[in-house]
């Protein structure tokens, strides 16, 4: 992989960014609920990871996970710098000295998490 795969506005994920560049067009062609799919079949992947403690294969799973997202926004036009910028501002003007209050707001749905995962 040469150098200018890197995306400075996405830092380490940059990398992920250009390497999904040769499959921009079909991408492109999904729709919403093809990243949904996608996204489920990843989730069920972590809880395998989980269910045999495997923390390693678990960061890949999760990994898998943000180049799914970051596709998502490549479909929905997006170019590495407008995913900063929208990153950056979500951030500061939603999670900023409110992370206490988005925690609590999962909580009806949530529960007391005994550390079990499953799929509802």
């Amino acid at each position: 992989m040469e150098n200018n795969y890197l995306y400075a506005h996405l830092g380490a994920f940059g990398c992920i960014w250009a390497t999904w560049k040769e499959s921009e067009e079909r991408i492109k062609q999904q729709s919403p609920t093809y990243f949904m799919k996608v996204i489920n079949t990843q989730l069920d992947e972590i809880i395998e990871c989980y269910d045999m403690c495997d923390r390693e294969h678990m960061k890949l799973e999760i990994i898998d996970i943000i180049s799914v997202c970051l596709n998502w926004f490549r479909w929905l036009g997006c170019d590495d710098e407008e995913i900063a910028v929208a990153a950056i501002q979500r951030a500061l003007y939603r999670f900023a000295g409110q992370t206490e209050q988005i925690m609590t707001k999962y909580d009806p749905i949530c529960g007391d998490d005994d550390g079990t995962i499953s799929r509802s």
